[in-house]
């Protein structure tokens, strides 16, 4: 017979271990999303240039999706953290998308004409109102991480770094040599993996949002018990005054004469608990549950609204039109204008993970030397190297693309890293999917909006510096980032004149400013000690 005592102490042990086993697990699915996202994801312009789709046409679908996305991101993150149900919104989504996604190529593979662009429109429009899974992967992976090992994300994010390399790799040849069909079964299978997976291992609810629905229950027992107590000195107080008011009379000065109440106070007592007011303490309880509940929602718009964090979601968003001015018609500029082959744009994405998975492995430590602000400065400066070297590009240099593309990693890498950080940091506990779905939304739907549009419109008529086509839209788009960056720099040496913290304070320089080292002796739990602390100190110098 085990020992109580043995039991107590082998609980942690065994949370501790059904957690790394879905860690592990996260790996995984992060792989799958990954492989199955390369198949078709920068691949999708081919396929829209294979239905005749012009750069204006592509544009237009593309800049519609991030649109209908930015409502379906803000749905199901709310519902999400509403209902505490990370898993089922995931499912539930991904199968959908899964769906929609193999109802592209069919009416080639039962024999129709191929699909028009008012077909491929509606399709793609609908795939991007349920593609939440990412967002949802992340926010789940961080819940099981927790606040003590969240810097730890970035070597379970790698795993889909290095399986979008790969799968680019591989389906840039089977797209060269097989056909575009291949890649919508690979992306289908793996996408049906990934959710048999998920449905069979994940539980319904992480640690986390069993310990937020058990303190909304508790909440709402505390305030049933404290309408009740209240209700009860009520009833408390009319008996007592039921008995003071006949000795108030002259008749009952004596003794003799002095009648006793008919029921004692007990009896009154019970009385004013009765069944109706019971139900009625527990109606105001509800009430105040859903008070409070209202509260919590306003705290996470407290926490968006904030200038700071407003700024950082804004320069989030242009690192996401940088991005889109890439991943949307890069592809297009070298087939068109530079005479690549599909293979060359596989290749291309492979090795944009040679900087990208080191990064997100080590990414902990450099929050912790870098900070957010130094990040996104350097992402954005790898950003305007890139696509400055694209502009340089010849039709007999055309594979130097391959020496350019590992900046691609540098900019994704840091980017990403820096911001999931902080927005996990800002965000309320009870919203995270909601503060990871927010962040979707401002890079991956606003940012995506504008850079396909206006990409696509600058790529068909635009010129700039005496070219046009690609080549003009990266000279411009090298120049934009080369603004943001001074814009920012010049931003922040007013703030620090001013005495105040930079635009993206870095919890390091959060920690100075309070006079806290983040790296303390003590190991590892000392470090991770500090390292909360500067969080707190970054978190109220926004607020300010």
């Amino acid at each position: 017979m085990v020992a109580p005592e043995a039991r107590v102490a082998e609980a942690p042990v065994h949370r501790y271990a059904a957690t790394a086993h879905l860690l592990r697990l996260m790996k995984v699915l992060y792989f799958l999303s990954g492989f199955s996202a390369s198949s078709f994801g920068r691949f999708a312009t081919l396929f829209y240039l294979d239905s005749g789709l012009d750069a204006h046409r592509i544009g237009i679908v593309e800049g519609a999706q991030p649109i209908v996305a930015l409502l379906g991101n803000q749905l199901f993150g709310l519902l999400s953290d509403s209902l505490q149900r990370k898993k089922a919104v995931a499912l539930y989504a991904r199968a959908v998308s899964t769906a929609l996604l193999l109802a592209l190529p069919m009416p080639h593979w039962v024999g129709l004409p191929r699909a028009t662009f008012p077909y491929i429109l509606a399709i793609m429009v609908a795939m991007a109102f349920f593609a939440v899974g990412g967002g949802v992967l992340d926010a789940y992976t961080l819940d099981l991480l927790g606040d003590e090992r969240r810097g730890e994300y970035g070597r379970y994010r790698l795993w889909l770094a290095v399986s979008w390399g790969i799968g680019n790799a591989l389906m840039g040849w089977v797209a060269d040599h097989l056909g575009f069909d291949y890649n919508f079964v690979v992306s289908g299978a793996l996408n049906l993996l990934a959710i048999g997976l998920m449905g069979a291992a994940l539980p319904s609810r992480t640690r986390g949002e069993r310990r937020i629905l058990q303190q909304r229950q508790l909440q709402q027992r505390q305030l049933q018990q404290s309408h009740l107590a209240a209700r009860r000195a009520d009833g408390l107080a009319a008996a007592a005054d039921s008995v003071r008011e006949p000795l108030q009379r002259p008749e009952d000065c004596c003794p003799s004469s002095r009648q006793l109440p008919a029921a004692p106070a007990d009896a009154t007592l019970a009385a004013a608990t009765t069944e109706a007011e019971t139900a009625e303490a527990e109606a105001e309880a509800e009430a105040g549950v859903a008070e409070a509940e209202a509260e919590e929602a306003a705290s996470l718009a407290s926490a968006a609204l904030r200038p700071r964090f407003v700024f950082f979601l804004c320069e989030m968003m242009a690192i996401g039109l940088a991005f889109t001015v890439v991943e949307k018609f890069i592809f297009v500029f070298i087939i068109k204008e530079l005479g690549g082959s599909q293979s060359l744009c596989g290749y291309s994405v492979a090795v944009n993970v040679i900087f990208e998975v080191p990064i997100f492995h080590f990414g902990d430590a450099l929050l912790r030397t870098l900070g957010h602000e130094a990040m996104v400065l350097l992402s954005l400066l790898a950003y305007a190297l890139r696509v400055f070297g694209y502009s340089c590009l010849q039709p007999h240099t055309v594979w130097a693309l391959l020496a350019l593309e590992p900046l691609h990693g540098i900019t994704y890498a840091l980017s990403w890293t820096a911001a999931v950080d902080k927005v996990k940091a800002e965000v309320p506990a009870a919203w995270q999917t909601s503060g990871m779905l927010l962040l979707n939304s401002a890079m991956w739907c606003a940012g995506r909006t504008a850079g396909s549009l206006l990409g696509g419109s600058f790529l068909q008529h635009g010129r700039a510096f005496g070219h046009s086509g690609g080549r003009a839209l990266y000279l411009v788009a090298a120049c934009a980032s080369a603004g943001l960056i001074a814009a920012h720099v010049v931003i922040t040496l007013l703030l620090r004149a001013a005495g105040q913290q930079p635009l993206l304070a870095s919890p390091l320089a959060a920690a100075a400013a309070a006079g806290i080292e983040p790296l303390v002796a003590g190991g590892s739990a000392g470090r991770q000690e500090g390292w909360a602390a500067a969080r707190v100190r970054t978190r109220d110098s926004d607020r300010e």
